[in-house]
């Protein structure tokens, strides 16, 4: 749901949501707190560009520019 999974990972998570009741009712819970943070995350980026700043620049968190737009702790 945060794009953390490689891609195969992603597949068999896919895979076993189809099938299992109790993953799609964590997933549906969980999807507008997914979406909260994505928001912010790119509220946060819009911000640093405006002011001229990397991504990785604020809140003691680091997006490397390299690193497919994770981020670290």
């Amino acid at each position: 749901m945060l794009g953390g999974l490689e891609a195969n990972e992603h597949e068999a998570f896919l895979g076993h949501l189809g099938g299992c009741a109790d993953c799609q009712a964590e997933v549906a819970e969980l999807t507008p707190v997914v979406r909260a943070i994505a928001a912010v995350r790119g509220r946060r980026r819009r911000r640093q560009r405006s002011e001229g700043r990397p991504p990785w620049s604020e809140d003691g968190l680091r997006t490397e520019p390299d690193d497919g737009g994770r981020e670290l702790e």
